[in-house]
């Protein structure tokens, strides 16, 4: 299904085709299984889609000190999920304003010792192997009595802009942020308390924390299982959660992907894509609305999003079957 261009057209099939990832072999596994790496996150947002739905997508929980906030409806506690939904609501704000900053931070994460020519004897490397290396993104360096070859990653840190006065910027987002009451007005505080010290996105594999506040991503399989389940319990949290869901701006008072439209009394905007299957009727697609609403494309851009993480992931698989220490030779 992420295989089709999201354009404007329309498709009617009882048989969809959907795309399938062989998973043969460990590594292609990890790269599915495995928390998709902070440099996708970072490529997604620097192409200038939304920090509430690349979180909403992507992020499994927030970390934030003795705090947690579970990105489920029913994983975790209901009030959770809705201060985890409303924080998607202020970043995206200050993201459209402008006051949200993503700097690239970097790290070395380490493969293992490496050797040298055992025929030469030789204890270090060239300068040829150096270049090599840098070549395909990996560093050599030197740990007590052997080298190590380590491969370099882009850290996404979110930090507040520097230039725009505190005081402004929680002002211009609580006039955009319904409802907004005392508890919201403490929110936005401490997002922006939170910022200052920075936001690092990462995955749940690293021994240690880049900043105070994580933001923990999912695996490409649980981003995809997560959206295409949420709909039916999202609806139930907003039909029983009355005071939880009473705290979340109506920005993100939907599913991540809405799928199934059960109510034929709302007027729909053509699908991008329509899948019959087992009986039900899945289309992507939003009710008609005012284009110059927040979120008058939500679903069609979320869409979008998907086939852009799919891309990410899995485009050019083989190479990920390539033996990183192929560059420098062994024996």
């Amino acid at each position: 299904m992420f295989g089709y261009s999201a354009g404007a057209s329309y498709s009617h099939t009882k048989n969809p085709d959907f795309q399938f990832i062989p998973i043969n072999n460990e590594t292609v596994a990890k790269q599915i299984l495995n928390p998709v790496l902070p440099d996708v996150f970072f490529t997604l947002y620097q192409q200038g889609y939304p920090i509430d739905q690349l979180m909403r997508i992507m992020i499994e929980r927030v970390e934030a000190g003795p705090v947690t906030l579970v990105n489920s409806p029913t994983a975790g506690t209901a009030l959770s999920y809705a201060r985890f939904l409303r924080a998607c609501a202020i970043l995206r704000e200050m993201q459209r304003r402008g006051y949200l900053i993503l700097e690239e931070h970097t790290r070395y994460e380490s493969l293992g010792a490496i050797s040298f020519d055992i025929r030469e004897n030789r204890l270090n490397p060239t300068s040829k192997e150096f270049a090599d290396a840098g070549d395909k993104g990996y560093v050599l360096r030197k740990e007590d009595d052997h080298w190590e070859i380590e491969r370099k990653r882009s850290l996404p840190i979110f930090v507040l802009k520097k230039d725009t006065p505190e005081s402004l910027i929680k002002a211009k987002v609580a006039a955009a942020i319904k409802p907004l009451t005392s508890d919201t007005v403490g929110a936005i505080d401490r997002v922006v308390d939170l910022l200052n010290e920075g936001i690092a996105v990462q995955t749940t594999v690293e021994g240690f924390k880049h900043a105070k506040t994580q933001l923990i991503l999912r695996s490409f399989d649980r981003s995809m299982t997560a959206v295409a389940t949420e709909q039916p319990a999202f609806d139930e949290f907003v039909q029983h959660q009355l005071a939880e869901i009473s705290i979340v701006p109506p920005v993100e008072k939907q599913p991540i992907l809405r799928m199934m439209w059960p109510n034929k009394s709302i007027a729909l905007e053509r699908p991008l894509q329509t899948v019959h299957y087992n009986g039900k009727t899945y289309e992507i697609t939003d009710p008609v609305t005012s284009p110059l609403e927040n979120a008058a494309r939500w679903n069609r851009d979320v869409f979008r999003l998907l086939v852009a993480l799919n891309s990410q992931v899995t485009v050019d698989i083989s190479k990920f079957q390539r033996q990183v220490l192929e560059l420098l030779p062994t024996q």
